[in-house]
């Protein structure tokens, strides 16, 4: 997860190692509720959520019943952009390098870390 600033400065980086994992769709919810969280806890601003996933943007969008997989993860997910401006869209995998590095570097890791006004060097390249 990388969170920037209108200008495209990093605000901070994270990365976490999901030691359990139903699914990439289940991975990609638990990405945009731990950057929700983190943006509400560090900024004060509206908060644009971006991710290549269309499935995990359009439950997030439509909302799902209480019987689908995922309900608890994507309920929380809306009840915390419900604290702040926020929008949730979709961007193309292409453009969404920087977040992919930071996944595959967590798997790697084994382990969580935030990176504060920054993140790693490969981050910054793609960045740039």
């Amino acid at each position: 997860m990388i969170l920037r600033d209108s200008q495209g400065s990093i605000i901070l980086s994270s990365c976490r190692h999901l030691f359990t994992c139903a699914d990439v769709l289940e991975a990609e919810l638990l990405a945009i509720k731990e950057g929700i969280s983190l943006a509400l806890q560090w900024i004060y601003l509206p908060i644009d959520v971006e991710s290549d996933c269309s499935e995990a943007i359009s439950m997030i969008k439509e909302g799902v019943g209480n019987k689908k997989k995922h309900a608890f993860i994507i309920k929380d997910i809306i009840d915390s952009m419900e604290e702040r401006d926020s929008c949730i869209s979709h961007t193309r995998r292409n453009c969404n390098n920087a977040s992919h590095f930071m996944a595959t570097f967590a798997s790697l890791l084994c382990r969580t870390v935030v990176w504060l006004g920054f993140g790693p060097e490969e981050v910054v390249k793609i960045i740039r």
